[in-house]
């Protein structure tokens, strides 16, 4: 009973890790731990255990000891000196399972004391019980950790690299609300960035270069250690002994030498001085660094200033202040990667080797560039000439977002023109808000003119939602699907993550019992999201290429939007980025936290092609033919008038359901 109300000692998990903890053979240094090979450890772990940061962010390079010397050794530390439920969150559930089957196990194995707290009967790769307390193991995409465990402590390793929650988000926010609840709540966060473009600052007050803030960031990591107090690891110049955070850019080699030539010559140089550092430098200057965020310097060795005000905790570490790999190394590597040409690999060797940002340049526009497009309609109307009203719902856990879209054609070509967005709130899984749905969009009208077609995203299926029930046939169900049955106006749809062949491909959901397509049944739409978020971009270029006053488009096959459209709206619009991965192949990233009205405007522009809206108004817009004149005389060939078509024949919704193998009804036109 006394040890149970003894409090906790007052240490930092660096200072419990070198009481404790003994590295194994496969560490790059076996031994006793020492922080004082990565100082850096220190300010992170005493960020940790000081109660005004409820998150601590690091962004690092390779070899830095950001897993072991912040992740594993911090909990270690909570499970030790103040046992407390703890999720570790990995990028994969391999990486989860090899963490806690290698890293975590030896680690265990070298305090003792921790071993002997382990109940044994309940030891299993993704879930310990240490001190009565539970250590669970969760991934990227998989919710179950998230939904069903509470934790006062939960550390990520590898942010950018964790897939999102389907239908609810990154799970580095789902865990922050879920464990904001729990008294003295962290969570901890490491990575090396991945993509996205910053610049240098000059801090005025002090004279030290900075990473600027910048909105073109694509790496969740960066993002969330911008929102913090900022610090960035310095080391100080040998010559002028002003401060500065080592970076690519300051590598110094020959030009023209090999990659093994270049790691025998590489040096650093000061930004300040400009003098060039050598190798033999590196030791001195890491054990001399400090953790310095903008407005802080540096007197007599000790950081001096506060830093920003903020509940997060934010350090940079670049890769070129690992104790164990040389600047000649890293500049060997570089040169390596550049001489392959493979963007892959140059963008691996930046963003791990130094962890550094890489630039990317894309389709998409600048949010703030967009607002010019926006025309002299507002939100509700329907400017004359504007039909075929379609709508598109993404569908979110708690809300469906959606938007309503009106074309037209001009000079054969087809502008899309905004006429509504937004969101409807409530949970998915109920029926409440998909009544909404009906009523507020489906059934609704603009200027008088009622919605032609509704798409809907299916790929994330709210029928599914962890706890919800347990019986069988509930569980099968999928609440898209039903809506979509009840008012066939509506259809289901999902982008596929990979190009495809086709724009979009249709496969039945409705089967007999032999597992026959039925022939009246519903069908889901697949769709190629990389087609359609190409040809949204365009549009918006497009727009964007001719304006009338800085604000009005006048280019045939524009995007149109009213005058009040929101700035949420316009992030979300231009929130994701077209790239080419390190495996060659076509990807699309988010440059903010939402893309739901990117995802609608998409789905719209799918919608146009699959109810074939454009040939419809240029059929519409197309004038009579003249009649045929009465007089007697016969006809020379070149009066002879032009056979007038025959007249498309129009059929029902349910007959072109029921033809699969054309299609849907491929070269004919139908209504909604």
């Amino acid at each position: 009973m006394a040890n149970l109300a003894k409090p906790p000692p007052k240490r930092a998990a660096w200072q419990w890790a070198e009481a404790h903890r003994i590295l194994p053979d496969s560490s790059a240094e076996p031994g006793r731990y020492r922080a004082s090979r990565t100082p850096w450890v220190k300010d992170f772990t005493e960020a940790i255990a000081n109660y005004k940061y409820s998150e601590v962010i690091g962004v690092t390079g390779a070899q830095v000891g950001k897993t072991d010397g912040i992740g594993l050794n911090t909990v270690g530390w909570k499970l030790m000196d103040n046992p407390t439920p703890t999720l570790v969150f990995m990028p994969t559930e391999k990486s989860a399972k090899s963490l806690s089957r290698d890293r975590m196990d030896k680690m265990f194995a070298s305090v003792p004391t921790l071993q002997q707290a382990i109940d044994p009967k309940r030891d299993i790769i993704t879930e310990k019980f240490i001190n009565g307390v539970r250590l669970g193991f969760g991934w990227g995409g998989s919710a179950t950790e998230v939904a069903s465990h509470p934790a006062g402590l939960v550390y990520f390793d590898e942010i950018d690299r964790t897939k999102d929650i389907p239908g609810e988000g990154s799970p580095w926010e789902l865990t922050l609300v879920r464990g904001s609840t729990y008294p003295g709540f962290t969570q901890v966060g490491t990575s090396t960035p991945t993509l996205g473009k910053v610049d240098d600052e000059v801090y005025p007050d002090t004279g030290l270069i900075h990473w600027a803030i910048s909105e073109h960031i694509h790496s969740q990591s960066w993002s969330l250690w911008q929102d913090g107090t900022r610090h960035e690891y310095m080391l100080p110049c040998p010559h002028c002994q002003t401060h500065f955070t080592p970076k690519k850019k300051l590598l110094w080699y020959p030009d023209g030498c090999t990659p093994r030539e270049v790691e025998k010559q590489a040096a650093l140089r000061c930004p300040h001085c400009q003098v060039l550092i050598e190798q033999k430098h590196q030791s001195k200057m890491i054990l001399a660094g400090r953790m310095i965020a903008p407005g802080q310097y540096v007197v007599d060795g000790e950081v001096c200033g506060a830093p920003p005000d903020s509940s997060t905790y934010s350090g940079y570490v670049n890769g070129l202040c690992s104790p164990w790999v040389s600047w000649g190394k890293r500049a060997s590597d570089l040169v390596r990667a550049l001489q392959s040409g493979e963007k892959g690999r140059i963008q691996g060797v930046i963003n791990t080797r130094f962890g550094e940002l890489v630039g990317v340049s894309g389709e998409s526009p600048d949010w703030q560039t967009v607002r010019k497009i926006r025309s002299d309609y507002t939100l509700g109307e329907v400017p004359e000439g504007v039909s075929y009203l379609v709508a598109s719902v993404d569908v979110q856990k708690n809300r469906l977002v959606y938007t309503v879209t009106g074309f037209r054609v001009r000079k054969r070509e087809l502008e899309p023109y905004l006429i509504d967005y937004g969101e409807l709130f409530g949970l998915t899984a109920n029926p409440e808000v998909w009544e909404l749905l009906r009523t507020e969009v489906l059934e609704a009208e603009w200027d008088g003119v009622p919605l032609k077609a509704m798409a809907i995203d299916a790929a994330y299926n709210p029928s599914h939602a962890p706890g919800k029930t347990s019986d069988k046939d509930e569980k099968n169900r999928n609440i898209i699907y039903d809506f979509c049955r009840q008012y066939r106006k509506a259809i289901p749809m999902r982008g596929s993550p990979h190009p495809m062949a086709m724009n979009f491909t249709i496969s039945p959901i409705d089967k007999n019992a032999k597992g026959k397509p039925l022939k009246m049944g519903l069908q889901l739409w697949t769709v190629d999201t990389d087609t359609y978020k190409v040809e949204l971009y365009t549009k918006i270029h497009r727009a964007l290429e001719d304006n009338e006053n800085g604000h009005y488009c006048t280019k045939p096959g524009s995007l149109h939007l009213p005058e009040n459209t929101g700035d949420d709206f316009l992030r979300q619009l231009t929130a994701e980025e077209r790239i080419v991965n390190e495996h060659g192949k076509i990807e699309w990233i988010k440059t903010f936290r939402d893309n739901h009205y990117l995802d609608c405007m998409m789905i719209t522009l799918f919608q146009a092609d699959r109810w074939r809206i454009k040939r419809s108004l240029e059929r519409s817009q197309t004038p009579p033919l003249k009649p045929k004149s009465t007089t007697s005389h016969k006809a020379m060939p070149s009066e002879v008038p032009e056979r007038s078509p025959s007249p498309p024949e129009v059929r029902s919704q349910e007959y072109f359901e029921g033809q699969r193998d054309d299609y849907a009804g491929v070269g004919e036109d139908w209504e909604v």
